[in-house]
């Protein structure tokens, strides 16, 4: 019979595709990793990965072995995290997730108090920072999973499409163009005030449309403030400034080609680590938050 020593082994070897890669995450010697692959193949009489000078890679029934074990792994390190609570280490029901700036503030509370429900016994860390930062931090295991905008697709990053979000244009209730309909072309006459690195100056510039940029911020609660004081029209995100429009602090510009320039949310983490059951529970919260 299998010992769980050897599934876990085969889970990470298949993850990485690389004995050598999975040796190192499991603190293990490579002889010793194959050793426990071909004991796991003689136990099923069974071929579970194909070997060549370009590397391995899984047959068809490894493939369907990893699917059937994969559960069983995620149950067990469930029934660990459940009954190993007074095993003294303090941070064993710690979860750890990231956020670019924008999205941990707009998308992540309603995520984050739908996770708590399902796992009220979990203490969840949410780390914020620029989305290049969270990459880092998910390559650095500082985070396990991130959701973030504008992905460098970095290596060793699993990047999986979450939600696109519409951009806005917005001035103060006050300004003599409030409530105008106006087109892209219009709309970049004006003073415009946006994030440094903004996406959706990239996009103006993209479509011809060179932007009549008069300030650029670090942060969107910068932009909004500068927008308050008149300097020009803000661009960001539209959930950044809903409470705004909501309270009627800011007033949305009437810009239907707006529409068609979306920001893109993506959820990364790495594909050198097997996700905790905790990761994969978090995933399955984030796919009912794409609604």
């Amino acid at each position: 019979m299998a010992t769980l020593h050897q599934l876990k082994i085969f889970e990470c070897v298949s993850r990485h595709l690389n004995v050598t890669s999975a040796a190192e995450e499991l603190k293990m010697s490579q002889p010793g990793v194959s050793s426990q692959l071909k004991l796991l193949e003689k136990e099923y009489n069974l071929r579970f990965y194909d070997r060549s000078n370009q590397g391995m890679s899984l047959t068809r029934v490894g493939r369907e072995f990893l699917e059937e074990i994969r559960p069983l792994l995620r149950k067990i390190e469930e029934i660990d995290r459940r009954f190993k609570k007074n095993d003294n280490r303090s941070d064993s029901s710690l979860f750890v997730v990231g956020g670019s700036n924008t999205l941990s503030v707009t998308v992540f509370p309603e995520i984050l108090g739908k996770f708590r429900a399902r796992h009220p016994d979990i203490q969840l860390v949410l780390k914020t920072s620029s989305s290049h930062a969270m990459e880092a931090s998910v390559q650095n295991s500082d985070v396990e999973v991130a959701l973030i905008t504008n992905p460098t697709y970095a290596d060793h990053c699993i990047y999986k499409p979450f939600k696109d979000y519409e951009s806005v244009a917005f001035v103060p209730p006050d300004s003599p163009i409030s409530g105008e309909r106006m087109t892209l072309e219009r709309l970049t006459s004006f003073p415009l005030i946006a994030k440094r690195g903004s996406l959706i100056i990239d996009e103006l510039r993209k479509r011809g449309y060179p932007p009549n940029l008069v300030v650029q911020c670090d942060a969107p609660d910068a932009v909004k403030a500068a927008v308050k004081r008149g300097l020009g029209v803000g661009l960001l995100f539209g959930g950044r400034v809903a409470l705004e429009i909501e309270k009627g602090e800011l007033r949305l510009l009437d810009v239907p080609e707006m529409k068609e320039i979306k920001i893109k949310a993506f959820v990364v983490y790495d594909n050198r680590r097997r996700l905790s059951a905790r990761a994969l529970d978090f995933l399955d919260t984030l796919s009912g938050g794409r609604d």
